[in-house]
């Protein structure tokens, strides 16, 4: 979900290794077979004692036989011995995606394939690798191969649904991930990814539904919360958002990604100084999330604490020097401190990141130069921006804001535009909030002083 501070949860997984009765090597087997039979000894006559010894070393073994690091390294010694045996090089795969050795992971499958390519399983856990790679399109190559030879294989297409979502084809995505819970309705991980793309496909009440069904299923994965939290935000359902990212943070306290996103909510319910008490406890859990530094600095921006959050802007900029948005934001925030040239820089160079020709900071850049004295040139710049610009709206908004800036818009209709151009509640909210902000500005441009407190606390919202 883009628009939040946390990145969104990796693909549904194979079963992990320590689920994997079969990954077990011959030598722990005999361990347990001897283990039981000395326990049947020990139950007979040497005691309680004797045989919870041997349990808990028997645990011990088992426990470490099942570590990655160790799996790679019994399999590399199989693998040594007979270079045929698919199962090794299956196992230690596995291994290597749970160190986030993804290259060697897909090489050990090559491997596998090589030797029995008629496996489904084999092609949708390389496709399970291949999303973690981002290389969706391999991925849905392999799932779809998996079909092929098991259509009833509910991993082949619940990452076939993750990879199309992925690669923009949502009703593909959805068609997958039903597919998938047809086959296999109690697995949580499915729903969660089926509640990520219905919310991308701005289905919020059916995302809502699937991750109630993961939550049910899955009572105690924190990421479940969290991902519906995000889409309450959405809903501007915030007291519901900040319950579910409350709560995962009482499973993790610890939990960075909780503590963004509820600090994401508090600023949207105007509750900044607990946005920036979130924001602080985040960048103190994980300080390589820096796109807290977002929410943070709109909280300060809100407080008039207008340094704080022109730094905060600038520490976005610093971590990802192509983020369009930390630039205008910051241009935002540059405006409200009457520095008009670097907003004017920062908003042309969020231009030079966007699509030129499709961005609204055009209409930014309007009412800087206006209030710059360089109407004439304004006027022509948004002009030509405007003929030249296409758009596929019904209601052209952004059209509208432009034609109101030129007198050609009046403000009633500007307003009429807002509820017309989407039937999306929460884009009306957006559409009107910036309305005012656009109305705001041309007043105060044109002296008219009494709207200049409307404008300023629309303007501080903003980005």
């Amino acid at each position: 979900m883009a628009d939040f501070p946390s990145p969104p949860p990796p693909p549904p997984a194979p079963p992990p290794i320590s689920a994997r009765p079969a990954g077990l090597s011959r030598k722990v087997k005999i361990l347990i077979i001897a283990g039981i039979a000395l326990a049947v000894i020990a139950d007979l006559g040497a005691g309680v004692g004797g045989v919870m010894f041997l349990r808990k070393f028997l645990q011990r073994r088992v426990e470490q036989q099942r570590k990655p690091d160790h799996i790679i390294t019994d399999r590399t010694r199989r693998i040594a011995r007979n270079p045929n045996d698919v199962r090794a090089y299956k196992d230690r795969a596995q291994a290597r995606t749970d160190t986030g050795d993804y290259d060697g992971a897909i090489a050990d499958y090559n491997k596998a394939l090589e030797l029995d390519p008629k496996d489904a399983h084999l092609y949708t856990w390389r496709a399970y690798v291949r999303n973690l790679q981002f290389r969706y399109e391999d991925a849905i190559a392999d799932c779809t191969k998996a079909i092929t030879i098991d259509a009833k294989l509910p991993p082949a297409y619940s990452n076939r649904g993750y990879a199309r979502r992925h690669e923009g084809d949502l009703a593909g995505s959805l068609a997958d991930l039903n597919r998938a819970i047809e086959l296999s309705p109690k697995t949580a991980a499915v729903y969660s990814s089926r509640g990520e793309t219905k919310y991308e496909q701005r289905d919020y009440e059916g995302a809502v539904a699937d991750y109630n069904q993961a939550i049910t299923l899955q009572p105690n994965d924190k990421w479940h919360y969290i991902d519906r939290g995000r889409v309450r935000n959405r809903q501007r359902r915030m007291e519901e958002a900040i319950a579910d990212f409350t709560h995962a943070i009482t499973l993790d306290p610890h939990l960075a990604e909780a503590y963004a996103d509820r600090g994401y909510a508090f600023v949207a319910r105007n509750e900044f100084q607990k946005a920036i008490d979130d924001c602080n406890r985040a960048l103190e859990e994980n300080p390589k999330l820096t796109v807290v530094y977002r929410t943070r600095g709109r909280a300060y921006r809100a407080l008039d604490q207008l340094d704080q959050a022109q730094a905060d802007f600038r520490r976005m900029i610093e971590s990802n020097p192509k983020n369009s948005t930390a630039y205008s934001s910051l241009a935002v925030t540059e405006t409200l401190m009457g520095k008009w040239t670097d907003a004017l820089q920062d908003y042309r160079h969020s231009l030079t990141i966007l699509d030129p020709d499709e961005s609204y900071l055009h209409l930014y850049i309007w009412l800087i130069r206006s209030q710059h004295g360089e109407a004439d040139a304004a006027n022509a710049e948004l002009t030509a921006w405007l003929e030249k610009r296409k758009h596929g709206e019904p209601v052209d908004w952004i059209g509208s804001v432009g034609g109101f800036f030129l007198d050609k818009v009046k403000e009633p209709d500007l307003l009429a535009a807002v509820t017309t151009s989407t039937k999306n509640t929460e884009e009306q909210h957006r559409c009107q909030t910036r309305m005012l902000y656009y109305v705001g500005m041309k007043h105060l441009l044109a002296r008219r002083q009494n709207h200049r407190r409307g404008f300023l606390s629309s303007m501080r919202r903003e980005r």
